[in-house]
């Protein structure tokens, strides 16, 4: 089992989250957003395209007292959407 945290995560999955958590300015007082970006990021290497409600299972266990779920959401959109985007530019590169 390897743990890794938030200071050394990496990939497409992690930076794809960053850039949409820093554009929807999700962060408010910070003290939830380690594990709300680790968590989105589990998530994204898990489900490609996910919905709502795959959303709100995965961040479950993640409490956020600023209640920035909404842009939470939004960012984990964002972020599967840039994803989907560099898959295709990928694609058509072969």
């Amino acid at each position: 089992m390897e743990i890794v945290t938030i200071e050394a995560v990496e990939g497409r999955e992690a930076e794809a989250v960053r850039d949409a958590w820093v554009a929807r300015d999700v962060p408010q007082c910070g003290f939830c957003q380690s594990g709300q970006v680790m968590s989105a990021i589990a998530l994204l290497r898990e489900v490609q395209t996910p919905s709502d409600a795959d959303i709100d299972a995965a961040m479950s266990g993640n409490l956020c007292r600023c209640a920035t779920y909404p842009r939470i959401r939004a960012a984990i959109h964002d972020a599967a959407g840039e994803l989907q985007r560099q898959a295709g530019r990928e694609e058509a590169r072969r």
